[in-house]
């Protein structure tokens, strides 16, 4: 589908920056008097070290120097510290480009129609945000999982939109949920209103959930059945934890849902804060060529280029590893997180049975929790915004569900008082989390008591 029939009066009144459109012209021979830049021979930086650990569980376990200097010494396709030290294109630096489009055709996430592109982004917030604006129009309705990240919804509440929340099960979003759900405001709206829906396949946040393999084929059938287009915010690709088959082996990572796409109706935010570093403001976006260009269209006057110590730092990070020195550090994030999640799980197991029920994550950062609560307390208004002050009391930090719903489209209001929380194994010590289990139990048990 030609995505650019459904781009938002924002994205349409786009257009280049005239000032960035000097910078293809120049190249050697060229003198500029043109454009303002800055003269490198004023830039400080002379050259760039970094310390890098190596790959997790390698051989040679000793730390690695990679080095960025005023010219390019590190072989071909090397950057220059004084290139990504000044202005440049919207697109993002091109290294880091084809080191995205090359990972991902090697871990075979592309999507199966020809014109798509990749952008960089300073992160999946900052693709979230621009992704909007190439979409929607102030009133649209976005649909939504029925717990979603906060971001998103702070994003979209600043923008104008309504969102519209789908039903979750053990899986993620519920297809038949969806397609009721499409149906119903399009009816009420119109055939050509509601057709952005915004996801986190993998790990989501908050509630932890994964899409399987057929889940995913279903959506994507509700996508080209109903003519949705899809955000798919997938910070935790990396962060899954397959499980070990009985002959050895493990099972594959779960596919992106653009690796589906046959039509260009995804658009996939990636980022490298969830195994590199946040600090770093590197993430992508893909989609079809003609929406990246107006993100990079956005980029120009906003951002104007992500940073270029940053993509120094991951560019020069990945040439030095290489592909198996990058997978081998994944293999080890991936390993601390399950071990720091089987820690979470353990104590929950051993404190909070008969307190509340959870699940074990096949990915991401969470574990989603129901408190088992007698019903003359869960009749009690304001019950879990006192839960949450008498736990923050016993010393121990969880987020309580409401802080994730979506608003009422009509009176924009949620329910504050479901009794669901959001934990995070991500952060806090395998014993600071024992002891955080213990505390939040007691807190439980009070209110099972009738506190």
């Amino acid at each position: 589908m030609p995505i650019d029939l459904v781009f938002s009066r924002e994205a349409q009144a786009r257009g280049p920056s005239p000032l960035k459109s000097l910078l293809p012209h120049m190249g050697p021979g060229v003198i500029s008097l043109g454009g303002g830049l800055p003269h490198p021979s004023i830039f400080p930086f002379l050259d760039m070290s970094v310390h890098v650990q190596s790959p997790a569980s390698a051989v040679d376990t000793s730390p690695l120097t990679i080095q960025v200097t005023s010219a390019p010494t590190g072989g071909p396709g090397s950057p220059a510290l004084a290139s990504l030290l000044q202005y440049g294109g919207g697109v993002g630096y091109p290294g880091f480009l084809s080191w995205v489009k090359g990972e991902m055709e090697r871990i075979r996430a592309t999507p199966r129609y020809e014109g798509w592109d990749v952008v960089q982004t300073a992160g999946n917030t900052d693709g979230i945000d621009k992704t909007l604006r190439v979409l929607c129009n102030p009133g649209d309705t976005v649909f939504v999982e029925e717990y979603c990240y906060p971001g998103f919804v702070e994003s979209s509440r600043a923008l104008g939109l309504q969102l519209h929340a789908v039903t979750m099960d053990e899986e993620g979003i519920v297809p038949h949920s969806l397609r009721k759900a499409v149906q119903a405001v399009r009816q009420a709206r119109g055939p050509l209103e509601a057709r952005v829906l915004y996801l986190v396949p993998t790990g989501q946040n908050p509630t932890g959930r994964s899409m399987g393999v057929e889940r995913r084929r279903e959506v994507m059938a509700c996508a080209e059945d109903l003519e949705l287009l899809i955000i798919e915010d997938d910070p935790y690709y990396h962060l899954q934890y397959p499980k070990e088959t009985g002959n050895g082996t493990t099972e594959k990572l779960l596919p992106p849902l653009l690796s589906f796409d046959t039509q260009g109706r995804v658009i996939r935010l990636d980022t490298l804060s969830k195994v590199l570093s946040p600090g770093l403001r590197c993430g992508s976006l893909t989609a079809q060529a003609s929406l990246c260009q107006r993100v990079v269209y956005n980029n120009e006057v906003s951002i104007q280029r992500p940073s270029g110590f940053s993509e120094a730092v991951v560019e020069s990070l990945m040439r030095s590893w290489g592909p198996e020195g990058w997978d081998t550090h994944l293999r080890g994030v991936r390993e601390t997180y399950r071990r720091r999640r089987d820690a979470l799980l353990k104590a929950c197991q051993r404190e909070l049975t008969g307190l509340a029920e959870w699940s074990a994550p096949v990915a991401g950062m969470f574990i989603w929790m129901r408190l088992i609560l007698p019903t003359q307390t869960l009749e009690k208004a304001g019950l879990m915004d006192q839960f949450f002050k008498d736990a923050i009391a016993a010393g121990v930090l969880i987020v309580p569900s409401w802080q994730f719903a979506v608003p009422d489209p009509t009176t924009g209001q949620i329910n504050r008082d479901t009794p669901t929380l959001r934990t995070t194994f991500a952060y806090a010590g395998e014993e600071e989390m024992d002891q955080a289990i213990v505390r939040l139990a007691g807190v439980i048990r009070q209110y099972q008591a009738g506190a």
